[in-house]
C-alpha cells in the first residue's frame, strides 16, 4: 500500500525560493525536479528533535541518537492487543515488524536530513526558510480554525512545543528539497511501457461486469383489485388483461413513466421515479426481478418487454441503458497509468536512495536496538496492566 506524508509538505517551493535568493552570494544551485504534489508521494516520517540519551540502549546514527521512547510511545496503541494473554513469543512474532518499521523510518528520516542539511550547507537564506517554516506553522493553525489551545493539545500529543514545531517544519523542508535534487528528472513513459502496464492493470483495474438500467411496471397479481377491478376471470387473467392495455399505450406514445407512477405495485421511491431503477450488474437481481437481466440481453435500449411472468408478478419493463462487460478503453485511463508507472519509478527511486544511505551510515547496533525496543514495549504494557 503507498504510503504518503503524514504531513503534506505545502511550503515545498518556498524552500526552492530559499536555495535561490542566495544565487547573488553563491554559486547556482540546481532547482529541485518534481513539484510539492509529486514530493507528496513519499513516506517521510514525522520528526521530532532527538533528545540527548538518558539511560537505556539507543540507536546512534552520526552524531543523532534515536531512544527507545521514540520508537514505542507513538505507537502503543497498536502494540497494546498484541501483548493479551501474557504471551511473550506471541508479542515478539507480531510486535517486532511493527516496532522494525518505525526504527527504519526514523533512520532513515534522520539520515536524510543530515544529508539534506550537508548540501545546504552556505545555499540557504535562513530568513526565507524561517518564512517558509512559519508559513507551514500558520498553516497548521488554520487547520484547527484558529484555536491555538486546540492546536497546542495536538502538539503536546506530538511531543513538540513551538519552537520545536517551527525547527521541525525547517527540517522537513530541507529534506524535502534534498530528495527531489537526488532523484533528478524522469525519462518519459513510452507507448510501449503504457500498453504493458495497461495490460498488467486491466483485469483488476479496469475490467466493466457491465450493467443495465430499465424502467418497470410491476403488477402484483394479488393487488391487482386495488388498481384493476376485475370483470371476469382470475386475477391473474385481469393482471394479463391490464398489461396488455398498457402496452397497446405506450404503443401509441404514451409516457411509460407516467404509466408506472399509476399502475406499478413497485417500491414507491421507484414508482415515485416512472419505475426507474438504479443500475445494476450482471447477477445481482434476486428473484423474481431475476428475469428481467434475462431479458434485457436480447433488448436494444429503448425497447419495451412484456408482459414478463415471474412469481406472482406481471412485468412491463423499458431498457433505459445498458452497458457490455469488458474493458475500459486504453485512451480512457491512459493518464492514470501514466500516473502509476511515474509513481512506481520514483517510490524505486527513492526506496533505492534509503538502502544507499543506510549501507554507507553502517548502523552496527540496529538489530540490538530493534530487539531492545520490542523487550521495552512489552515490560511496558504488562507492567501497566499490573498496576491497575
Amino acid at each position: 500500500m503507498r504510503q504518503l506524508f503524514i504531513y503534506i509538505l505545502g511550503g515545498a517551493l518556498l524552500v526552492t525560493f530559499a536555495v535561490a535568493t542566495t544565487g547573488c552570494q553563491n554559486t547556482r544551485v540546481k532547482q529541485g525536479k518534481f513539484t510539492a504534489e509529486q514530493m507528496a508521494e513519499y513516506e517521510l516520517p514525522l520528526r521530532q528533535n532527538l533528545p540527548a540519551p538518558s539511560g537505556g540502549l539507543v540507536l546512534s546514527i552520526n552524531k543523532e541518537t534515536i531512544t527507545v521512547d521514540e520508537i514505542i510511545s507513538p505507537i502503543m496503541t497498536t502494540l497494546k492487543p498484541m501483548a493479551e494473554g501474557g504471551d511473550f513469543g506471541r508479542f515478539i512474532l507480531q510486535a517486532r515488524p511493527v516496532i522494525s518499521q518505525v526504527v527504519m523510518s526514523k533512520t532513515a528520516d534522520a539520515l536524510l536530513y543530515q544529508q539534506a542539511k550537508k548540501q545546504a550547507d552556505g545555499n540557504i537564506n535562513d530568513s526565507a526558510i524561517d518564512k517558509a517554516a512559519q508559513a507551514e506553522v500558520n498553516k497548521f493553525i488554520a487547520n484547527y480554525r484558529g484555536n491555538l489551545p486546540e492546536a497546542n493539545r495536538v502538539l503536546e500529543e506530538m511531543g513538540m512545543d513551538w519552537r520545536r514545531f517551527h525547527d521541525y517544519q525547517k527540517k522537513l523542508l530541507l529534506t524535502q528539497y534534498y530528495i527531489s535534487q537526488e532523484l533528478g528528472a524522469q525519462e518519459p513513459v513510452t507507448h510501449t511501457e503504457l500498453l504493458k502496464k495497461y495490460n498488467q492493470m486491466k483485469d483488476e483495474y479496469f475490467s466493466q461486469k457491465g450493467q443495465i438500467q430499465f424502467r418497470l411496471i410491476d403488477i402484483a397479481i394479488d393487488k391487482i383489485e386495488t388498481i384493476q377491478p376485475p370483470e371476469s376471470g382470475t386475477q391473474k387473467q385481469t393482471a394479463m388483461e391490464l398489461a396488455g392495455k398498457l402496452l397497446g399505450k405506450i404503443s401509441r406514445g404514451r409516457d411509460f413513466g407516467e404509466l408506472a407512477r399509476i399502475y406499478s405495485n413497485d417500491a414507491p421511491h421507484r414508482v415515485k421515479k416512472g419505475g426507474l431503477w438504479d443500475p445494476v450488474t450482471p447477477g445481482s437481481l434476486a428473484p423474481p426481478h431475476d428475469v428481467l437481466e434475462k431479458a434485457a440481453q436480447k433488448m436494444k435500449i429503448g425497447e419495451v418487454n412484456g408482459p414478463i411472468e415471474a412469481d406472482g408478478h406481471i412485468f412491463i419493463m423499458k431498457l433505459e441503458d445498458k452497458t457490455e462487460p469488458g474493458y475500459q478503453p486504453f485512451q480512457d485511463v491512459q493518464t492514470r497509468i501514466e500516473a502509476e508507472i511515474q509513481f512506481q519509478r520514483r517510490k524505486a527511486a527513492f526506496d533505492e536512495m534509503i538502502n544507499r544511505l543506510i549501507r554507507q551510515a553502517n548502523i552496527a547496533n540496529m538489530e540490538p536496538f530493534i530487539n531492545f525496543c520490542v523487550e521495552s514495549a512489552y515490560r511496558r504494557i504488562t507492567s501497566t496492566r499490573h498496576n491497575l
